[in-house]
């Protein structure tokens, strides 16, 4: 039996178990599926690995650990970044980026792996996917073009969606969210109630015949704001005190989640902007009150959202009471907060809108590197055949005549000399292929950074923060762009990173560098960005998990052709950190790192070293790691 089949059977194999695992609870899919990474038939392909990282993201995505969602989709990247095709890996891969871009807030982002998961699911009717898989991805991304505006599309995935769906035992629960989804666009977008009023009776249909399966909040939800846009007041307000009643009993539940404070708060303000509109204004009055004294006690649950559409509310409510003076006051603090909502909204777009700019620029980039090297190593096969049928024609020229022979191997040392051009230049594209990738990793990790300083409102350092990432960032482009850099230049990026992921620390550790003495150091060339990814390993796993003042030092060297580099870090050491659950992860740009120095001893032909050492084990009273690197070095100009 072929490779291909087999991976064919263990891949049936894979989807039965995924059935078996939909039963089980969140920690006990955690413990199922990572038990079956060391099971065979699916050890050892990493098609199959990567879906089983993939699930087991997903059993950390319903208990909530981003740490660990991010370590597994990372896993499954890895895995599937040297294999051609598995367009249906893929779909799920770029679905679960949506869905971590979900929980972090970034809903570009999100929108931007939605839709390219469902793309390519639409564009491929052969993709081996359950028609629930499919239809959740179609109305994921049909609730965030929504949520970005995009009606006319969302509409369209929503509709695919309600196709896929179209089978006996299909999930009541799906096809309500489909029907809900739809009846919300057609109300927000347009004045086209009818066909709002369509989809919400279908969503009654299915209330009614499947109550276990189906939640009345959803319904209640849309029936209310459907009866304000018909100005049927009354009977908005009937489904607005449904709501009110199931909000107070969720938020009085055990472990409530910020949005079901969010629905409670505005249950009270869609009521009395119903009973003020009604003219009913004591009524109107007794729930503003109620909704004023939610917000002073529950303040941090709520969004600027909730904040503007109180104020919305509170100055209509001056207006038909004729406290024109209050009105005034209320409209102005609206017109700050959606001032002020609407510039914190422009600053996260523009981060995310650049992170999406940046992801699809290395994508191609990445795509035109592989492509030359591929066309490298087609050169290089091509050659070598060349060189055998010289072989054979120089063989066969010396049984002939002298002269041919001596003309034979002076065509044989020109192609020698052409083959070790290709490999150098093969080699030259491998390094600069494995330093593209580490660049979209560095980027998401300060641009995540940057993101919480403004959305907790803390501008000053937010300027900061961004003034020292644009000059690492403007010094990093430059940099990596050569395969040869000043040293000076590489310890200057150096110091900026380690003082932009001091302040994402909160100011948590310190940091050294001692620089080599001497003038030439100044004209030491060194390959670009090989010794920040194992301080970065130092920040991660060492100073991240001191008790204390977390304290790095970097110390360079000079010895012949050689930089002798020391990265020192007093967190709990190598030994603590693999003791934990997550000690086996792997650090991607380390990885990269030490293939990259692998590369450069193969073409220089000289052996690099890497150590990593636990400071316990060299002296008790020390904590902490200590990494040693030797790297050669070239001479400037």
């Amino acid at each position: 039996m072929d490779k291909k089949q087999l991976r064919s059977d263990a891949l049936e194999s894979l989807k039965e178990l995924e059935k078996e695992g939909q039963i089980l609870s969140g920690d006990e899919q955690t413990v199922f599926w990572a038990k079956s990474l060391t099971q065979k038939p699916y050890s050892g392909d990493s098609v199959i690995m990567a879906r089983i990282h993939y699930r087991l993201a997903g059993a950390y995505y319903y208990k909530g650990e981003l740490d660990s969602i991010k370590w597994h989709m990372r896993m499954a990247w890895d895995l599937m970044e040297a294999q051609e095709g598995h367009p249906e890996m893929m779909a799920l891969l770029y679905y679960g980026e949506g869905n971590m871009a979900t929980i972090e807030g970034n809903l570009h982002q999100e929108n931007y792996y939605f839709n390219h998961a469902s793309q390519l699911i639409f564009s491929d009717s052969l993709i081996d996917l359950t028609p629930v898989q499919i239809a959740s991805l179609y109305m994921a991304t049909a609730q965030s073009d929504a949520r970005l505006g995009q009606y006319k599309q969302a509409m369209e995935w929503n509709r695919r969606a309600i196709k896929t769906l179209e089978y006996d035992m299909a999930p009541a629960a799906l096809q309500f969210r489909a029907f809900r989804q739809l009846a919300n666009n057609y109300r927000i977008s347009s004045d086209d109630t009818d066909s709002a009023y369509h989809y919400m009776q279908k969503m009654e249909v299915l209330s009614r015949r499947y109550p276990d399966q189906v939640n009345p909040r959803f319904l209640y939800d849309e029936k209310a704001h459907y009866f304000a846009k018909t100005e049927k007041l009354d009977s908005a307000v009937v489904y607005h005190l449904k709501l009110l009643e199931i909000d107070k009993e969720t938020v009085a539940s055990s472990n409530p989640h910020p949005s079901f404070f969010s629905n409670l708060f505005r249950d009270y303000v869609y009521l009395s902007d119903s009973y003020l509109k009604l003219g009913k204004q004591e009524l109107a009055y007794q729930y503003m009150q109620q909704a004023f004294r939610f917000l002073e006690e529950e303040e941090k649950y709520l969004t600027d959202a909730d904040y503007v559409l109180y104020q919305q509310v509170l100055v209509d409510y001056f207006f038909f009471t004729h406290q024109y003076e209050k009105a005034y006051q209320a409209y102005g603090l609206l017109m700050d907060k959606n001032q002020k909502l609407y510039e914190n909204e422009y600053a996260q777009s523009i981060a995310e809108m650049s992170t999406i700019y940046q992801l699809q620029a290395n994508e191609r980039h990445i795509l035109g590197l592989n492509r030359q090297v591929l066309l490298a190593e087609s050169k290089l096969a091509h050659n070598r055949l060349l060189l055998v049928i010289s072989a054979l024609s120089a063989l066969l020229a010396i049984a002939i005549v002298v002269i041919l022979y001596i003309g034979r191997k002076q065509l044989k040392l020109k192609e020698e000399k052409e083959k070790v051009q290709l490999q150098k230049s093969a080699i030259e594209l491998e390094q600069r292929l494995l330093r593209t990738q580490m660049e979209p990793h560095f980027i998401f990790n300060s641009l995540s950074a940057l993101q919480s300083y403004i959305r907790i409102e803390e501008k000053e350092k937010a300027l900061r923060y961004l003034n020292k990432f644009s000059r690492l960032l403007r010094n990093s482009l430059e940099l990596s762009r050569e395969s040869q850099v000043p040293l000076e230049d590489e310890i200057e990026t150096l110091e900026y990173y380690l003082e932009l992921q001091r302040m994402r620390y909160d100011e948590s550790f310190e940091f050294k560098i001692h620089k080599p003495t001497g003038e030439d150091a100044l004209h030491l060339l060194i390959p670009p960005m090989l010794i920040q990814p194992f301080v970065e390993n130092a920040i991660l796993h060492g100073v991240a998990n001191a008790t204390g003042q977390g304290m790095i030092t970097v110390s360079l060297s000079l010895h012949k052709e050689s930089l002798y580099v020391s990265i020192v870090d007093n967190g709990p050491g190598i030994k603590a950190v693999k003791q934990k659950p997550d000690g086996k992860q792997k650090s991607l740009s380390t990885t990269i790192s030490r293939e990259r120095l692998e590369i450069l001893a193969r073409a220089k032909g000289v052996t690099i070293q890497v150590t990593i050492l636990d400071r316990h084990d060299m002296d008790s009273t020390l904590t902490g790691t200590q990494v040693e690197l030797v790297i050669p070095l070239e001479r400037g100009f």
